[in-house]
């Protein structure tokens, strides 16, 4: 799986869901490149890494975060 096979998937198709085929696909990336996005509190939010409760979905980007990274981006 070289992208998401989904291109119906929220965010353009760049939305990996949370199924075992996707998430086994996200989790086999370097951390650096993965963030998930997750619903606390009726609030959307991007975390760095690898999140499994409260989690919507993943994102893998094609660079990796840099240490200065933001912890969480609140998106909605």
């Amino acid at each position: 799986m070289q992208a998401n096979p989904r291109p119906d998937a929220p965010f353009g198709g760049l939305l990996f869901d949370t199924s075992d085929e996707a998430t086994a696909h996200v989790w086999a990336q370097p951390e650096g490149l993965v963030w998930t996005l997750i619903s606390e509190d009726d609030v959307l939010a991007l975390v760095p890494g690898f999140r499994h409760c409260d989690r919507l979905g993943h994102f893998v980007c094609a660079v990796e975060r840099e240490a200065s990274a933001p912890t969480e981006i609140v998106i909605g």
